[in-house]
């Protein structure tokens, strides 16, 4: 699956912009959002991360999924409104149609959060 308008998602809930084969890119706006200290909430990136790995590692063939679990998710750095960040994520392992994966976000080559999605 490469293509974000085949997740079970619509705006505003669809938060990819663009995929290429191996990265997604999210692009943080102001559109309701975000939490009254300026920066995005925590769920809001946790769950761009877990569409990201959908898209990454999903079947091309047969789109669509859900998030079963996540482990060592970690997300050290505030998003604020106007930062890009790159998903990347390696397959860790695939069981049938379930797989995992290790997703990483950068904002400007930083890691900016990871974590491991089950989908």
């Amino acid at each position: 699956m490469r293509d974000p308008a085949l997740l079970p998602h619509a705006y505003t809930f669809r938060f990819l912009t663009a995929v290429s084969d191996d990265a997604v890119a999210f692009a943080a706006t102001a559109d309701g959002v975000w939490s009254r200290g300026g920066a995005l909430p925590p769920w809001v990136l946790l769950e761009a991360m877990t569409q990201a790995t959908g898209i990454l590692l999903g079947d091309r063939e047969k789109p669509g999924g859900f998030a079963v679990q996540v482990q060592r998710y970690r997300a050290p750095r505030p998003i604020l409104p106007g930062d890009r960040l790159v998903f990347s994520s390696t397959l860790v392992k695939r069981m049938g149609p379930v797989f995992q994966g290790r997703t990483v976000a950068r904002l400007g080559g930083k890691i900016c959060a990871a974590g491991t999605f089950t989908i």
